[in-house]
């Protein structure tokens, strides 16, 4: 809310689509938008967010999984992870992965900024919104990403899949019960 809340000053005409997986995480997400007595232009939704990330300018994630969906779409995002300050001190010691996000896992390089904080970081939001208010302020910089995205698409985007699948059924229907045994 409170990046929601920076992000509307500096772009009056913004519009937020908050998308949950399921129906409770989406009443959650509203009652404590309710709670805080903010004014926001925010419509939540359940089970359409391939669709909301499909018409968005940009994105703010906090799921691991989501961010394949917003490079498939070539939609902009960010990605924040928190955890508590423990949690942190014990990641940044024993975990050796550069990125934490999957795309940038997979490029081998920032395509996605990502934060990984200790819920007692103070200034998540004030990045956050610099962020997203960079993108929204510099159509340049959202093309920039949208590029990095169709980049990463194409080195792993392969078309065939179902044919491919039918054809390994197929070979494995024409196998004998001791062929399957040793594939």
């Amino acid at each position: 809310l409170e990046v929601m809340d920076r992000v509307a000053i500096q772009n009056p005409d913004v519009r937020f689509l908050v998308a949950s997986y399921k129906p409770h995480q989406m009443e959650k997400c509203r009652a404590a938008y309710e709670a805080s007595g903010m004014k926001l232009p925010i419509d939540f939704f359940t089970g359409k967010t391939s669709e909301i990330i499909n018409i968005s300018d940009c994105g703010l994630m906090v799921s691991g999984s989501v961010s394949l969906e917003f490079v498939a779409a070539g939609t902009p995002a960010i990605t924040f992870y928190t955890v508590s300050p423990v949690t942190r001190w014990f990641a940044h010691r024993l975990i050796t992965a550069p990125f934490i996000a999957l795309p940038n896992l997979m490029a081998g390089r920032t395509i996605m900024p990502e934060y990984f904080v200790a819920s007692s970081e103070r200034h998540l939001a004030t990045w956050l919104a610099r962020d997203l208010n960079e993108w929204l302020a510099n159509p340049p910089a959202l093309e920039s990403v949208k590029a990095e995205f169709d980049q990463l698409r194409k080195s792993v985007y392969e078309t065939g899949a179902t044919t491919r699948a039918a054809s390994a059924i197929l070979k494995l229907l024409n196998m004998t019960d001791e062929q399957r045994l040793a594939a």
